[in-house]
């Protein structure tokens, strides 16, 4: 992406599971977002979550205006950072299609347990950018 504000910090889209059962899992998937958006913060980087834009939208118009809502999000960032769920150990069909999307336009994607490979990423991304 290009860097049209001259921000010298990456914008990061926090990719992983929103959609649940009950209320209460949906709300879990957020606060896991959350959470990662936050490491990602600490690691100098400002992330874009869409789980907490949308999270008392579930239903209010159908997923596919939701996942289409997400994928134009995803285009003006600069890499992916995937939360995956533990627990179920696998990935939404929401964020199967974020990653597919990110790699069809050649966006890095880094997976929670990459911490490390993502801290060196944003590090590198902000002093190229900062010259």
């Amino acid at each position: 992406m290009t860097n049209p504000s001259n921000n010298p910090r990456p914008l990061i889209y926090i990719a992983g599971p929103f959609r649940a059962d009950l209320p209460i899992g949906i709300e879990r998937n957020v606060r896991r977002a959350e959470e990662f958006g936050l490491i990602v913060a600490e690691m100098g980087a400002i992330p874009l979550i869409p789980h907490t834009m949308y999270r008392f939208f579930q239903n209010a118009l159908p997923d596919k205006f939701w996942l289409t809502a997400g994928l134009t999000l995803l285009r003006v960032c600069d890499a992916i950072a995937v939360d995956v769920d533990m627990i179920s150990a696998s990935l939404s069909v929401g964020t199967t299609g974020e990653i597919n999307d990110a790699i069809a336009h050649k966006q890095p994607v880094f997976y929670e347990n990459e911490h490390g490979k993502l801290r060196m990423w944003i590090a590198t991304w902000i002093e190229r950018h900062s010259l």
